[in-house]
């Protein structure tokens, strides 16, 4: 474990540095300088990772990049075209045939999954991007050393989240296509940045109440998971009756402690809402963050009865590593203080629950490649 918590602190500390430094994106030799100085130790935990580290290296990731290797890119996408995004697969085949080295390969993946969340947390608040990058690193790192394409595109929907709080279309489409492109199911984050396109007006001041908010977005997460999940969700109301003692049963077998992860969220999101309440700035753009987590939080908890939902809601929870900077932002130094220690600590609970407890995604105990060190 302490291979995680030390490059973990590693990242964070330069971030803190950074941030507390001041004209951190004035130039982009220094903005490219900074994003490869944080992101080098979370890069070199996973390159350096056994195979076993994250299920899905073994499933698809060694495969596709034994498939790559020493093909033209053509020939490569042809082959896997039916697999796999475009995105993905061009990492692969360049890696692949550039450095012919798994461990490159994993490092460079790492990397396009968590330069964005940098990115992304220092355009919204540079003097507390550490605790985001912290945040996300605790709850949604693991996630990403197994889940590598799906993983990358969650790095990207942040990144278009920010440039979308910047009114930045063209940066918010762009890193939303290449969201898609690594990972076609990043389509189910698109509607909650159209609506606070369409809520928010292009100005700082909602249109709409956030119950009409919410409720919009639930409706077209909804249409969403219909289309996405049709055949399943048919499957599972066909036979609601027995499917029943079946949900009961995994509530005895883990479902509870996976709620547990569940209220975690819930805990945070209350959190922040009471902290945005007392801020001397209150910020809409804290509130609308804030509540795609909500959004997340309650896939979330019915997890326990379909499990594809887990996918459907990362797209949401990784939203409270934008929204916790901006609230602590707001914040007078003395509330952002006990406010930023709760949530890493909440953060902390999580990585110990999740996890190492439950063992979900197979990264605890980490395990050094024996072929590199």
């Amino acid at each position: 474990m302490w291979e995680y918590f030390t490059c973990f602190t590693l990242s964070s500390l330069i971030a803190f540095a950074a941030g507390r430094g001041g004209r951190v994106l004035e130039s982009k030799v220094r903005v490219a300088a900074l994003i490869l100085a944080i992101c080098t130790p979370v890069v070199l935990l996973a390159a350096l990772r056994d195979y076993t580290i994250g299920t899905d290296v073994q499933v698809y990731g060694i495969y596709s990049y034994r498939l790559a290797h020493g093909r033209s890119l053509f020939e490569y996408i042809s082959l896997v075209s039916s697999e796999f995004e475009i995105a993905y697969m061009v990492l692969v085949w360049a890696i692949s045939n550039m450095f012919h080295s798994i461990p490159v390969l994993l490092g460079a993946i790492a990397l396009c999954a968590t330069a964005p969340v940098v990115v992304a947390c220092f355009k919204l608040s540079p003097r507390y991007a550490w605790l985001g990058l912290t945040i996300y690193y605790l709850m949604f790192f693991g996630a990403t050393l197994n889940y590598l394409r799906q993983g990358t595109a969650l790095g990207f929907v942040l990144l278009a989240a920010a440039y979308l709080i910047k009114e930045k279309p063209v940066g918010y489409f762009i890193s939303s296509l290449l969201a898609i492109c690594f990972h076609q199911t990043a389509i189910l984050s698109l509607p909650m940045l159209v609506i606070y396109w369409i809520e928010m007006g292009g100005n700082n001041s909602p249109r709409a109440s956030k119950g009409s908010f919410l409720l919009k977005a639930l409706v077209l997460i909804v249409a969403l998971c219909v289309v996405v999940f049709g055949d399943r969700l048919v499957l599972l109301f066909s036979s609601a009756k027995d499917s029943y003692s079946a949900q009961v049963t995994r509530l005895g077998q883990g479902g509870i402690s996976l709620s547990i992860t569940a209220i975690l969220f819930l805990i945070i999101f209350v959190l922040c809402m009471h902290q945005l309440s007392r801020s001397c700035e209150p910020s809409s753009h804290c509130s609308f963050l804030v509540h795609l987590a909500l959004l997340g939080f309650i896939f979330r908890f019915l997890t326990v009865w379909q499990g594809q939902l887990e996918r459907v809601a990362l797209y949401y929870l990784v939203f409270v590593a934008l929204a916790a900077p901006l609230v602590a932002s707001s914040l007078k130094e003395k509330d952002a203080v006990p406010f930023g220690a709760a949530l890493l600590f909440l953060s902390l609970l999580y990585f110990l629950t999740y996890y190492v407890n439950l063992g979900f995604s197979e990264i605890y105990p980490y395990v050094f490649n024996p072929l590199i060190v």
